[in-house]
């Protein structure tokens, strides 16, 4: 899971997974409002992934700015059952 403080000038990315699609983020969030999880996959098989984040040139319309915040990486490692979350990587630029 990826952590943010999402804001009212928060920005969209599109998130790939291992190379493939994997959803789009928006870390826009109304005033007076709270949320902090920004993006999350489930069933993955253990083992190493690689978790690409490319920011867009668009925002919610109802945005002030197009800012993208990741406070860090949760991973949650499911043990037994198989299935382990993502790994970060290095971030690149």
């Amino acid at each position: 899971m990826l952590v943010s403080r999402l804001a009212q000038d928060g920005g969209r990315a599109d998130v790939y997974l291992d190379g493939e699609p994997a959803g789009t983020l928006d870390a826009y969030i109304p005033e007076r409002t709270s949320d902090r999880a920004l993006w999350w996959h489930e069933g993955l098989v253990p083992g190493p992934h690689r978790l690409r984040i490319v920011l867009r040139d668009d925002a919610d319309p109802d945005a002030q700015g197009r800012r993208l915040n990741i406070e860090r990486a949760v991973i949650y490692d499911a043990g037994a059952s198989g299935t382990a979350a993502v790994a970060p990587a290095p971030l690149a630029r």
